[in-house]
């Protein structure tokens, strides 16, 4: 019906007016997201997310969308997002070694430059984790390629 969704009773963007004002950055990416979109439409979209704190979620949503299509650049920043390593601002993605991994060596299959470098950091810090007892970056580094 007419009040499906609507729980702000913020206007629904309709394709004439400017819909990012009235939605937060996380609605606008999951609104761009539900429409199947194209490769041009999801960077369309990235240039009105810019990654911070508070736009982490949104931005990453749209950057997972990316690697997916075979994005090689998003690959490598879903590494980053993952990354115990990195300061970049991941908004509530959980830190997570494994899923790091996988994605920089996509990244790095797929011939992005900066993925060797970042994998060396990475299990540079599995080393000092397994080194003080974690099982799980001991696991990881056993399986490492």
């Amino acid at each position: 019906g007419p009040t499906d969704g609507a729980q702000h009773n913020a206007p629904l963007p309709d394709g004439t007016g400017k819909p990012g004002a009235e939605l937060s950055p996380l609605q606008m990416a999951r609104g761009v997201l539900r429409n199947n979109p194209s490769m041009e439409e999801l960077q369309k979209a990235l240039t009105l997310i810019p990654l911070n704190e508070e736009n982490a979620d949104a931005y990453f949503l749209l950057r997972e969308q990316m690697a997916e299509m075979g994005d090689v650049e998003s690959m490598y920043l879903l590494g980053i997002f993952y990354d115990p390593t990195s300061q970049t601002p991941h908004g509530s993605i959980e830190k997570d070694p494994e899923q790091s991994y996988t994605w920089y060596l996509r990244a790095k299959t797929g011939g992005w430059q900066s993925a060797e470098s970042a994998l060396s950091n990475l299990k540079t810090w599995l080393q000092q984790q397994a080194a003080n007892g974690s099982d799980q970056a001991q696991t990881l580094l056993n399986n490492w390629e």
